[in-house]
């Protein structure tokens, strides 16, 4: 006897699909909970070549979460080496905001600069904060201008790439998530 006739492939795929959206269902409708990429934080880097200046924004990957705190802030004042400063940071111009969707911090016309940033999304008790350092420098090499990046240590887990093309920007970074545990 053959199976096929008992279970058509027609039949067979409409119960797989309706098996997965049962079980898929939970997920989709449910309550965004943190940690899932839903609340993951990123920073976005551009610089506009009309003004000269770096504008900074901290918003979620699911642009509709609204996060306990956004803190940001920044460094100047050390040189360049094309890596992370390892001397300590003077951190300046803090902006904090609470229960928000976004953060940003725009006209930064200093060079290079350090960004200092955090978010931290809360439910039911549960948290995730999501962190970021980083340093940046405006290159001109040849006539073209680039975006170099380098990661702290200490957010070692973020994925930048060393050197942007400006007309590439704007620059997506997603931060670190230490979950609900002490960030650096």
């Amino acid at each position: 006897m053959q199976l096929r006739a008992l279970f058509p492939w027609p039949l067979v795929g409409v119960a797989l699909l309706l098996a997965t959206a049962i079980v898929l269902t939970p997920v989709i409708f449910g309550p965004i909970v943190p940690g899932s990429i839903e609340t993951s934080a990123e920073l976005l880097v551009d610089h506009p070549t009309a003004n000269g200046a770096t504008n900074f924004y901290v918003r979620a990957y699911g642009t509709t979460v609204r996060y306990a705190e956004i803190s940001i802030a920044i460094a100047t004042g050390f040189a360049w080496t094309g890596s992370y400063p390892t001397g300590p940071l003077n951190w300046t111009d803090w902006q904090n905001a609470t229960d928000v969707l976004s953060l940003q911090l725009l006209g930064i016309g200093v060079n290079p600069v350090a960004i200092n940033v955090s978010a931290t999304y809360t439910l039911g008790g549960a948290s995730a904060v999501y962190v970021g350092l980083l340093a940046f420098d405006l290159s001109v090499t040849g006539g073209a201008e680039s975006l170099l990046c380098a990661v702290s240590p200490q957010t070692s887990g973020i994925s930048a790439p060393g050197s942007t093309d400006l007309a590439s920007l704007p620059l997506v970074i997603y931060l670190q998530n230490f979950g609900a545990g002490p960030s650096p």
